[in-house]
């Protein structure tokens, strides 16, 4: 499998029309719909002209639209010169396998692995989480396929900045159930520039051993057993979340059925249980490692928050927040951490007052981010997630409201963040990211090492995957001569 064939492939795609036009579905579009991209602190939004007035002020590229579900729909069609890799190691039982088309093109007939079908469900959607690779441009996409009774959970890998998915399906029968919203690569390559990809299931954690991300090209990497996947198992429910330590030799995750947190040691292959904290009788639902490495927070379902010191392993926990605790980010500094409340929708800042191993911290006032949602009363809305460019100039909030197990009216907006706050924490909004009209965001995730700027990337409800680059070095840099 050439680049020159991914180059026809994409291609032919892009001429065929859609909804039986052609010979199949398109799979990747131009960006005809909402958001282009962010310069000089604005956010372009499409019209007739503006792709062509954005291409030819900023002189940068505009991201295509994958259609996620097409794309697995259209590998059907035997007639498109498109070749997936054997596996000659396969780890797969034999029905799996046979299942899976393990040792053939998959999938089989698109009836048996379509999508698996949406809905406003949070712990049952298509797309379950998406993450890019932090040194290269792919997007690991993870969703599910087959029937929607008994989904199965499989990796597909995008490549935005040549229009292009990759070769590569990751699936196993140990990856199913897999948890919304917990996926991460490590932050660091190992041995062999190898990288690896953890997903939460609902048996445990998949880790996944990547030899090279290329343009145009991903091959497994076969460890000494010719395994290529490793199973961290658990045996305290489905896995809540994960958290990488930026040197890439811990990973620290949370299960729903207890209140600790586990740490993995990825050269040892032992995990080990992490004491203290308010959990008791409560579960962690987020993790993260500050990126100097010497903090790692956990936020409770209920109302608690502890942050560990990781040197001598204290701790200090923080429990008077008006709702459950569900976000967590820190800043590229480490030494800002923002908390976001369930409902009403407010973000604390912890503030590190002195110098690790020292673990003093001051929680500061709240922000409410209910006006930059509406200008009218919103009732029952949430915060879902959210994400902190790698320089801590943008912020990246998705949003919507609750009604039951339903989100409603869901919406992603970018906020400006001052680069090093010391005193007051001020948010301005810049914008909502935009899609189609009648489409709604199920999530998003931001590139932690993108040159110039930083990288958004959306999944849709409708399967669609679009990325919204924001460029701000230039800006920044014609700013500071003037």
């Amino acid at each position: 499998y050439m680049g020159e064939q991914s180059l026809q492939l994409t291609t032919r795609m892009e001429n065929f029309g859609e909804d039986g036009q052609g010979s199949v579905p398109r799979l990747f579009s131009p960006l005809n719909h909402g958001t282009l991209c962010e310069h000089g602190g604005i956010l372009l939004t499409f019209n007739r002209n503006d792709q062509e007035q954005a291409l030819t002020r900023i002189g940068e590229s505009i991201y295509p639209v994958l259609h996620l579900t097409k794309a697995l729909v259209a590998k059907t069609d035997q007639s498109i010169p498109m070749r997936i890799p054997i596996r000659k190691q396969s780890v797969l039982t034999s029905s799996k396998k046979r299942r899976f088309g393990w040792d053939l093109p998959w999938p089989l007939s698109s009836k048996q692995h379509q999508l698996a079908s949406a809905n406003d469900d949070e712990h049952n959607r298509s797309i379950h989480s998406i993450a890019f690779h932090p040194f290269s441009p792919s997007l690991a996409v993870i969703a599910s396929i087959g029937d929607p009774s008994d989904p199965q959970g499989i990796i597909l890998f995008y490549d935005p900045t040549t229009s292009s998915l990759e070769p590569l399906e990751l699936a196993h029968e140990f990856q199913n159930g897999i948890t919304h919203d917990c996926v991460a690569f490590s932050p660091v390559p190992g041995p062999s520039q190898v990288s690896t990809l953890a997903v939460g299931c609902r048996d445990g954690v998949c880790l996944w051993h990547i030899n090279s991300f290329t343009s145009r090209y991903i091959v497994m990497q076969s460890t000494s057993s010719q395994v290529h996947m490793k199973h961290i198992r658990s045996t305290t429910g489905p896995v809540t979340s994960l958290a990488w330590h930026p040197r890439g030799h811990y990973l620290a995750y949370s299960t729903h059925f207890s209140s600790e947190v586990f740490i993995f040691d990825v050269a040892l292959g032992e995990s080990t249980v992490l004491k203290g904290g308010v959990f008791s009788g409560d579960s962690v639902v987020k993790l993260a490692w500050s990126p100097n490495g010497h903090y790692l927070t956990a936020a409770g379902h209920r109302q608690g928050l502890v942050v560990w010191e990781t040197s001598t392993w204290t701790c200090e926990s923080w429990t008077h927040f008006p709702s459950a605790c569900r976000n967590i980010v820190w800043s590229a500094d480490s030494r800002v951490l923002l908390v976001a409340t369930n409902s009403p929708p407010l973000i604390f800042w912890l503030r590190m007052a002195r110098a690790p191993p020292q673990l003093t911290a001051q929680l500061m006032s709240s922000l409410d981010l209910s006006p930059a949602y509406s200008d009218q009363v919103v009732s029952n809305l949430t915060i879902l997630s959210m994400s902190w460019s790698c320089d801590s100039q943008r912020l990246v909030v998705l949003m919507g409201q609750r009604e039951g197990t339903k989100l409603l009216n869901k919406k992603v907006i970018l906020f400006h963040t001052p680069h090093n706050p010391t005193v007051e924490y001020r948010l301005r909004p810049i914008g909502p990211i935009l899609g189609r009209p009648d489409d709604e965001p199920a999530l998003v995730a931001m590139h932690p090492n993108f040159e110039k700027g930083a990288l958004i990337s959306v999944a849709w409800e409708s399967g669609d995957i679009t990325c919204c680059p924001l460029y701000l070095r230039k800006h920044n840099q014609d700013t500071t001569r003037q």
